[in-house]
């Protein structure tokens, strides 16, 4: 079972470039730029660098879910991407490894019970549009993908000849939908960027490469040129319909 399903899933990616395009391009690009972005970093930021490593595995996976048309996994990485960029952030306040982990008696790692509290507190504080932005963001996860819902569910089965039922490893997503969530990732890098460019502007001990906000800004282009074609796309439009009037 696992070899069929691994190599259903490579065709999905073999094909995604020509089935998605600009979309999958986007998702990429804003990803590669997160990946590249700084060249030199204070040795004193290594639990940001653990953060920031965390945030690029979570970006990348979420990545790949989605054109393996598997939504809620991708949707939960992108939680996961949302929550290491505010602690990336706050570890260049709090550059102590203590301030996020306790060692028990046992020699055990812990974390840090309020670290998550502080953490979003100063964001809140300091960053409060970055903070309502990501909150949104985590918000319309959570009311769809973080926990087991009926409407989720509807992607696991389709309807055959004689109302025979088939239960459905991959979603199914029409094409619309995978390249809204292409362009949601994109969407979601690229606000992570913008939110680490501007934390690292009040502590720098960071350094970006040279061409960074040039290419910040080309994606940023290319990120408003999606969002429109997809508004301008009927069968997106309906498919959102479908979405909304469901309670989605």
């Amino acid at each position: 079972m696992i070899e069929y399903v691994s190599c259903s899933e490579h065709e999905l990616i073999v094909n995604a470039r020509e089935k998605y395009d600009d979309f999958l391009l986007f998702s990429e690009e804003a990803i590669i730029l997160l990946t590249k972005s700084f060249v030199s970093v204070h040795p004193k930021c290594d639990v940001f660098l653990l953060f920031f490593s965390q945030i690029q595995k979570a970006l990348t996976l979420s990545l790949l879910a989605t054109i393996r048309k598997h939504d809620v996994q991708s949707s939960l990485m992108l939680r996961i991407a949302l929550e290491s960029s505010i602690y990336a952030g706050y570890a260049l306040d709090k550059t102590n490894v203590f301030d996020f982990v306790n060692i028990d008696e046992n020699g055990f790692a812990h974390e840090n019970e309020n670290v998550k509290k502080k953490a979003l507190k100063w964001i809140d504080d300091n960053y409060n549009h970055f903070s309502i932005t990501f909150k949104n963001y985590k918000d319309m996860i959570n009311s769809s993908a973080a926990h087991s819902n009926i409407l989720s569910a509807f992607n696991n089965f389709s309807i055959g000849i004689k109302d025979s039922i088939t239960i459905n490893l991959f979603d199914n997503d029409s094409t619309e939908m995978v390249k809204e969530r292409l362009w949601w990732i994109g969407n979601i890098t690229f606000c992570i960027v913008d939110f680490l460019r501007t934390v690292i502007k009040d502590y720098p001990m960071v350094k970006l490469y040279d061409n960074f906000n040039q290419e910040l800004f080309d994606i940023s282009r290319l990120n408003d040129f999606l969002e429109d074609q997809l508004l301008k796309n009927p069968n997106y439009k309906r498919t959102r319909d479908i979405q909304i009037h469901s309670g989605e």
